[in-house]
């Protein structure tokens, strides 16, 4: 296998990877635990992140960031930044374990915000290779994703709840990740991107498909409240 070959075959692997993660976790959920939500998104996103930067880095180590853009830069060293004092909390925590991966039935300690930043970084690696069209595309898959969670909530606040979950609140409905706050500010994120796309679609039909998407997402946002 030639070294292009190797790189793309790399490449390729953080694709997939970085879709599954897009398109799965937002989907993940377990009534079988408290905090279950977490957890099983955790389960999935955190190999997958890992398992995607080290594809990216075998594909082409470090050079694609010098080709980022300053603000991409300065993003890339406020995370790095971030991480480090992370690393020195956790080295002087009082209970190394806890602050590594977490408590409270959370998975969100050191190792959680590690994931965060190997996806972060494994995203930049892999866009910086890619085609626009090819961006769209995993654009495509992360909106298309959040009418799973927006869906689901609509039904729990319709009382069609097929999922038994400990201390819901009917009023306020958490759909796939666990909380009716983290439900909430998925949403708001991703609203903006939709009428992005709605917004290039403007002459197609696809615009109605987007206005579609984009009604169901701020449908579920104001039932969080």
């Amino acid at each position: 296998m030639t070294t292009m070959q190797t790189n793309r075959f790399w490449t390729k692997l953080a694709e997939l990877l970085l879709l599954a993660v897009f398109g799965t976790v937002p989907i993940l959920m377990s009534s079988l635990m408290d905090r279950g939500f977490e957890i099983a998104k955790h389960s999935f996103a955190e190999p997958a992140a890992f398992l995607a930067l080290a594809s990216v880095l075998l594909a082409s180590g470090w050079s694609w960031i010098a080709r980022t853009t300053l603000a991409t830069q300065i993003a890339a060293a406020c995370l790095t930044t971030f991480l480090g004092l992370a690393v020195v909390s956790t080295l002087l925590a009082e209970s190394q374990a806890l602050a590594v991966f977490g408590g409270y039935y959370r998975r969100e300690g050191l190792l959680a915000w590690a994931s965060y930043a190997a996806f972060f970084f494994a995203v930049l690696g892999w866009a910086s290779t890619r085609s626009a069209s090819r961006l769209t595309g995993l654009l495509d898959l992360m909106l298309l994703a959040s009418v799973i969670p927006a869906g689901y909530a609509i039904q729990q606040r319709l009382g069609l709840d097929f999922f038994f979950v400990v201390n819901l609140d009917p009023t306020r409905p958490n759909g796939t990740l666990g909380s009716p706050l983290f439900l909430g500010a998925y949403l708001a994120i991703l609203m903006p991107l939709t009428a992005i796309r709605g917004w290039h679609e403007r002459r197609s039909p696809g615009l109605w498909f987007w206005l579609a998407v984009g009604g169901l997402q701020l449908a579920a946002l104001l039932l969080t409240q």
